[in-house]
Order: C-alpha cells, then structure tokens, then sequence
C-alpha cells in the first residue's frame, strides 16, 4: 500500500511516519501546487538486478600506458586553477580542488 503525502504533512507527523513505515506502508513524498515527487520512503529495501558487463571491444587486447601518462604540464594545472604564477614562482592552490 502506498500513501502520499506532503512534505509540511511528512515533516510534521514524522512520529506517524515511522509507525507508517514499521507497518509496511510506503509513502511518496510530494512537494509544491504541482505535487512533484521528492521520493518514496518504505521499510524494505528495493533490491536492484545486478548487470553482467562485458569488456566489450578491449576485451582480449593488452595495453600499457607510458610513464608520462599522468604527468601534467604547468599550462594545464594553471588552467585547473591549482597552480598560479606570481614572480615567477608557481604556487600551489589545493583550495579550488
């Protein structure tokens, strides 16, 4: 069984809710005039088929990646903004990381 309600009325009769949800009851969560879904709570866990994936064309070719594969230049990392030049010197950034 599936109940609706509003997210004041979620918010507001929480207690309810749980109790709701102890019973097997799931509810959907709606929000604003045009009752847009915010989300459904219920007390099981909806278990999702797991895929089987293939490797697919790489499947049987071997590769391997030069030592300089993850090297970057300067121009790149001020480009991130991680590294900036001020008199010369370039300094690092971490905080727009």
């Amino acid at each position: 069984m599936t109940q609706t309600m509003h997210t004041a009325d979620f918010k507001a009769k929480f207690s309810e809710v749980v109790k709701l949800l102890e019973q097997g009851v799931t509810i959907k969560v709606i929000k604003g005039r045009a009752g847009e879904v915010v989300g459904y709570f219920s007390k099981k866990e909806v278990e999702k088929p797991k895929i089987q994936r293939t490797a697919g064309l790489l499947q049987n070719e071997k590769f391997e990646l030069s030592d300089d594969f993850f090297t970057m230049a300067t121009e790149e990392l001020e480009e991130w903004g991680v590294f900036t030049k001020r008199n010369a010197q370039w300094t690092a950034n971490f905080s727009s990381l």
